[in-house]
């Protein structure tokens, strides 16, 4: 059974900068403990990733998978195309961004449904430390590291 969380951050960077933190695939290790290697597949015309095969730490578990990346002008949208480790039947998220005063609104959403069935409350753990790493490491992330002014 599929079990979805969403979380909503504000950060003082503007969408296109955000975006682009986000689609910096590589740099994911520096602000999340989840994401241990990425290797970027493919890129679109924009130089953003559109599949790349990921390490990941899940409940204590390596997986290595293959993710696709869906992007628009304020979005990208993650499906999981293979898991390797058995851990996940299926995961598809997604990161809005809205400008939002001196920056930007960030919604992040997440729908994932493990290969073995387990109790829903172990599942929304492990989902809670993924949301975690998606907003909150990656809101201090921004605030540290991106600049500061929004377009």
């Amino acid at each position: 059974m599929a079990t979805s969380l969403n979380a909503d951050f504000t950060v003082h960077a503007a969408p296109a900068t955000v975006l682009g933190v986000i689609a910096a695939l590589e740099d994911y290790p520096k602000w999340s403990d989840t994401h241990k290697k990425f290797t970027i597949v493919s890129r679109d015309g924009n130089g953003r990733p559109t599949q790349a095969l990921v390490e990941v730490s899940v409940a204590g578990r390596l997986d290595e998978q293959v993710l696709s990346y869906s992007w628009t002008e304020n979005s990208v949208r993650t499906t999981l195309v293979k898991s390797s480790g058995g851990t996940l039947k299926s995961q598809e998220s997604s990161y809005v961004v809205a400008p939002s005063g001196s920056g930007s609104r960030v919604t992040y959403e997440i729908t994932a449904e493990p290969a073995i069935p387990a109790p829903g409350f172990l599942v929304k753990k492990a989902l809670k430390k993924v949301v975690d790493n998606a907003t909150t490491n990656l809101a201090r992330y921004i605030e540290r590291c991106a600049p500061s002014a929004p377009a």
